[in-house]
């Protein structure tokens, strides 16, 4: 599930790669919105390209789209499915670990540890291929990554 949120600001931001592209894309992410809410299923469809779809996916994952999301899918009450495991902020003073299948985009929790180096070293343990681990740390921060994007 995605925000129509995350899509305005996709589009914003690539104004100028997308050209003419960028109005239709709105349009269609307006026309399978339920308000604010776009199935992850409808992303192929609404982006019409398979490398805006990947690109689209990718840029999803990092910490401002994540909050941009979120924060519009809590202020139109449809979080309820949202497992708030998979939100990048760690607990305090932890390091949160986050997998991405680069393949079909999947996300999982990997887990929540002590120290950076701790995080590191579990995160190497655990890509493999079409993989990535991200870091984040206690202020949703990005602070390290490894695999393939």
């Amino acid at each position: 599930m995605y925000a129509l949120s995350n899509f305005r600001k996709f589009v914003e931001d690539n104004a100028a790669r997308l050209g003419d592209k960028a109005e239709g894309i709105l349009e269609r992410a307006v026309q399978v919105s339920n308000g604010e809410v776009i199935p992850a299923t409808h992303v192929k469809e609404i982006m019409g390209d398979d490398d805006l779809e990947r690109d689209f996916c990718v840029v999803v994952l990092t910490p401002e789209h994540l909050e941009i999301g979120m924060s519009a899918l809590r202020a139109s009450g449809e979080n309820r499915n949202i497992d708030e495991d998979l939100l990048p902020q760690a607990p305090a003073g932890k390091f949160r670990i986050i997998g991405v299948d680069t393949f079909d985009y999947q996300t999982w929790l990997v887990g929540d540890c002590d120290t950076l180096l701790e995080a590191q070293e579990l995160a190497e343990k655990k890509v493999g291929d079409m993989t990535v681990m991200h870091i984040f740390n206690d202020h949703g921060r990005r602070v390290w990554f490894t695999g393939t994007p």
